[in-house]
C-alpha cells in the first residue's frame, strides 16, 4: 500500500463554478465568486470583514502595512513558524523577536511573552498550530494591558474555533490561507480578515489590495474611473481559483467531519503507546475545536524520528517533520539569535513527526499507517 503525507480532495461542483468564470470570459478577480466566498467567509465565521488575496503570506504583508510597521518597531512571535510571518515584518523595517511555544499545543508560550515586550514592541503574532487555538485569553490580556496588536496567522486554522469564536476573528487581523497543502484549497490563496468597525482602516485595506488604487469603486459602479491613492500591491486573486475554493468551501462540513474521523483513529489506537511513555500524542486543550488539519506525534529524541520515517518511507507511508525553527536559521542568525535562545523550541521541533491526514483517506489506510508505526516504535 502507498499511502502519501498529503492529497487534495475536490468536489464535482468546483468544475462547474470553474466553466462558469470561464464562459463569462471574466477571470480577472473581484468578481462575483470572490464577493461569494468573501460573504460565506464571514456569514459562516461570523468575520467582521474579509478581503480575499492571493496567499496567506500576502494577507500577513497586507496586515504589517496596516500596522504601518517600520524600523525600530517590534513583533513578539514564535520561532517555531514558517518564514512568511517573519518576512513581512522585516520587509517593513521592523524586528521579529522570538518566542518559545508550549509542548502541549506547539503553540506560542503566552508566559514567554511578555517577558519580551519592550518600548518597542508594537504587537504579537501567533500561529494556531495543527488548527488548535492559542491561549487567547492570555494573549489578548497582555494586548489589552501593552496596548498591542494582534494578528493571528489562522493558515492551517480555517473551520477550528477558541472557547466559542473562530480563529483568525479573535484578534485585530486574522490571516487566511487555502494553498493545496490546507484543508480548503483554491491551489494559492489566502485572506485577510480585518476584526474591527474602523471604516477608514477598512478602506485603506482596500486601496491597499487593489495596487494602491480605488479601483474597488470603478467596480461597484461609484467611480467613471480609478487613480493612485496610495502605495500598495496587487493582491487579489482570480476568479478562477475563487470558484474553486467556493466550492470548496460549501463542503465545510464535510471536510471537517472526514478528518476528524480520521484523527479520532490515530488517538485510539495509538494511546496505548502514550501509556507507555514510546510517544507522546497531541492534545486538544479544553475551549479549542479543532480544524484536524494536522496529526502529529513526538517522539523521544531526533535520531528516533529519522529512523521511524526512514521505516515508515519503506513501507510506503510519506510523512514529514515541520517548521525549521527561526531563530536559528542561517536569517535569525544573521539577525543577532542563537540556536541556544529558544531551547524548548530547538527540541520539540527536533522530535515532531507528521502522520498522514487528508480528506479522502480510508479506515484501513488509517490502520495501515498505525500497523507499521506500532511495529517502528516497537523495535
Amino acid at each position: 500500500m502507498r499511502i502519501p503525507f498529503n492529497k487534495e480532495y475536490h468536489f464535482q461542483c468546483e468544475i462547474q463554478y470553474i466553466k462558469e468564470v470561464l464562459d463569462k470570459g471574466a477571470t480577472a478577480g473581484d468578481g462575483s465568486y470572490t464577493k461569494l466566498v468573501e460573504e460565506l467567509l464571514e456569514t459562516s465565521f461570523d468575520f467582521s470583514k474579509v478581503f480575499m488575496t492571493t496567499s496567506g503570506t500576502h494577507a500577513l504583508e497586507m496586515a504589517a502595512i496596516a500596522l504601518d510597521l517600520k524600523v525600530g518597531d517590534e513583533i513578539i512571535m514564535p520561532s517555531y513558524n514558517f518564514p512568511s510571518m517573519a518576512n513581512s515584518v522585516v520587509l517593513r523595517g521592523a524586528m521579529p523577536v522570538f518566542a518559545e511555544i508550549s509542548e502541549d499545543t506547539m503553540n506560542i508560550d503566552a508566559a514567554d511573552i511578555e517577558r519580551r515586550i519592550t518600548d518597542k514592541t508594537k504587537g504579537i503574532y501567533v500561529i494556531h498550530y495543527a488548527g488548535i487555538g492559542c491561549d487567547m485569553d492570555s494573549i489578548m490580556d497582555l494586548a489589552s494591558q501593552y496596548r498591542l496588536y494582534v494578528v493571528e496567522d489562522a493558515a492551517q486554522a480555517v473551520n477550528a474555533a477558541y472557547k466559542g469564536r473562530y480563529l483568525g476573528g479573535i484578534g485585530y487581523m486574522g490571516c487566511l490561507s487555502f494553498h493545496g497543502t490546507k484543508n480548503y484549497i483554491s491551489g494559492e490563496g489566502g485572506a485577510l480578515v480585518f476584526n474591527s468597525e474602523d471604516e477608514s482602516m477598512k478602506r485603506f485595506l482596500e486601496i491597499v489590495r487593489q495596487k494602491g488604487t480605488n479601483r474597488m469603486d470603478m467596480i461597484r459602479g461609484q467611480a467613471s474611473s480609478y487613480r493612485w491613492m496610495n502605495a500598495g500591491s496587487s493582491y487579489c486573486p482570480s476568479e478562477v481559483l475563487m470558484a474553486m475554493l467556493y466550492g470548496q468551501l460549501k463542503n465545510l462540513d464535510f471536510v471537517k467531519a472526514a478528518r476528524c474521523r480520521i484523527f479520532n483513529i490515530y488517538i485510539e489506537q495509538l494511546s496505548d503507546l502514550e501509556d507507555k511513555g514510546i510517544i507522546k500524542l497531541m492534545k486538544v486543550p479544553y475551549g479549542c475545536e479543532p480544524n484536524y488539519h494536522i496529526f502529529y506525534i513526538l517522539l523521544k529524541n531526533e535520531k528516533e524520528r529519522s529512523r521511524v520515517q526512514a521505516e515508515l518511507k519503506e513501507a510506503g507511508i510519506g510523512t514529514a517533520f515541520h517548521f525549521m525553527p527561526l531563530h536559528s536559521s542561517p536569517m535569525g542568525r544573521s539577525l543577532g539569535f542563537k540556536p541556544e535562545d529558544l531551547p524548548a523550541t530547538e527540541d520539540l521541533s527536533s522530535r515532531l513527526l507528521r502522520l498522514p491526514i487528508y480528506t479522502g483517506m480510508e479506515v484501513n489506510e488509517v490502520e495501515y499507517v498505525v500497523c507499521n508505526l506500532r511495529e517502528s516504535l516497537m523495535r
